[in-house]
């Protein structure tokens, strides 16, 4: 259930768990073998409901779900994420080539690596059903952020590899074995934690340290503008902005929307900044402050 609430796509995580657990006990019974057929139907059910019911509030009141980060696996006439299934069943060498270009392979070592294999190594062909948010979340699509470990699209499908490598890991015989294993897992985790983890990390806080008065007369523009005013601003001045009723981000907001604002804040990286001050200056805003060729705001003739 406290999955479920995460997201609609989140009843993936669930639906794939009862498929698990269904093909588990029908493959290796157990006494209570009835009551866990029926959870695992149970789970798979209302996961398949809540994925229906999120998806059709998300299209009928709001703009749908994200379908476009599957363009790749979607014919060009496709206007539901059933085309995806269907590629996927009649065109599986496509759905394979789209899981190995060079940053997918990238990301397959980054993740694979620290449990060095162990998600892989059974002979329980059941497990592998929990592999699909893997493929499906990280390796199909083609939006970048989904196959980058820095981003939040792995939390929920690394979950998974992990409890494959901890049941994997458990059916190797000699228990002497585990502790040799875990302690190369532990290994390669850290090197790889070495080299791509701690330089990035590192360099955000540097950057912020070494450039903070630039930034702070960023936020001093910023505080510039009315607490209580509507306004519209570049996406990464928008957390500066936000303790108030009416904020857009830029990149999402409609014409009409811009309009209702009092003031737009423009940073530099704006990549429609012409179209923006184009339909500003017809609506005769003007320029009610500005930092280091940077950061741009206008105000509305009657804020």
């Amino acid at each position: 259930l406290l999955t479920l609430f995460v997201k609609e796509d989140a009843a993936v995580y669930v639906a794939v768990i009862a498929l698990f657990h269904l093909l588990k006990t029908i493959l290796h019974p157990s006494p209570d073998r009835r009551k866990q057929v029926l959870t695992a139907l149970g789970l798979f059910a209302a996961a398949g409901f809540w994925f229906v019911a999120a998806t059709y509030y998300l299209s009928t009141s709001g703009d749908g779900v994200m379908r476009y980060r599957y363009d790749n696996l979607m014919p060009n006439d496709a206007n539901s994420l059933l085309a995806v299934v269907e590629t996927v069943i009649c065109h599986p060498m496509k759905a394979l080539f789209e899981c190995v270009d060079a940053d997918k392979l990238r990301y397959i070592a980054q993740t694979m690596f620290p449990l060095l294999g162990l998600p892989l190594l059974t002979r329980r062909f059941e497990r592998y059903i929990l592999l699909i948010p893997y493929l499906l979340f990280n390796l199909m699509t083609d939006y970048p952020y989904q196959h980058n470990i820095f981003f939040q699209y792995s939390f929920g499908s690394l979950s998974c590899l992990f409890y494959l490598t901890v049941i994997n890991l458990a059916d190797f015989r000699k228990k002497a074995f585990h502790f040799s294993i875990l302690l190369a897992a532990v290994a390669v985790s850290a090197t790889l934690f070495g080299i791509l983890v701690v330089p990035k990390a590192m360099y955000y806080p540097f950057t912020a340290i070494s450039n903070r008065t630039h930034y702070d007369n960023i936020r001093a523009t910023l505080a510039r503008i009315p607490a209580d005013a509507p306004v519209a601003a570049s996406t990464f001045y928008t957390a500066a902005l936000s303790q108030r009723d009416i904020l857009y981000d830029l990149d999402y907001c409609t014409n009409a929307q811009l309009e209702e604002c009092s003031y737009v804040a423009i940073g530099a990286y704006q990549s429609d900044s012409d179209r923006i001050i184009e339909v500003l200056t017809q609506q005769e805003y003007s320029i009610f402050a500005e930092y280091s060729g940077v950061l741009i705001i206008y105000q509305s003739p009657t804020p």
